[in-house]
């Protein structure tokens, strides 16, 4: 636990330096990252690294938007890296107020 616990520290340290601190949720706006396009995205990654080398990342849940105001979300992404995926698992866990999965595992399955 506290292995898995460093690790999504060092990447969010790593991360953070490239991108600034909400690489992937950012709190003022309640914007929540979307892959699809961009290098996280898993046919983008997957072409890259092998289907069998990235983590993917899936997040759902229910984000809240105003009082009374709520709506489903979920997103996929994926990486290079277990460290990564963990520090955006985390980001996701901030980000989505009421989460249903969140889970980084290695490979994708056709």
């Amino acid at each position: 636990m506290m292995r898995a616990a460093a690790v999504a520290l060092l990447a969010g340290a790593v991360l953070s330096g490239c991108n600034g601190r909400d690489t992937f949720y950012d709190a003022r706006s309640g914007q929540v990252f979307e892959a699809y396009g961009t290098a996280y995205d898993c046919r983008i990654a997957s072409r890259k690294y092998g289907p069998e080398n990235v983590w993917r990342g899936l997040a759902g849940g229910r984000l809240f938007i105003a009082p009374g105001e709520s709506r489903n979300i979920s997103r996929e992404a994926c990486f290079p890296s277990r460290a990564e995926c963990e520090y955006w698992s985390a980001q996701m866990d901030g980000a989505i107020t009421r989460i249903v999965t969140n889970s980084c595992t290695r490979g994708l399955r056709g």
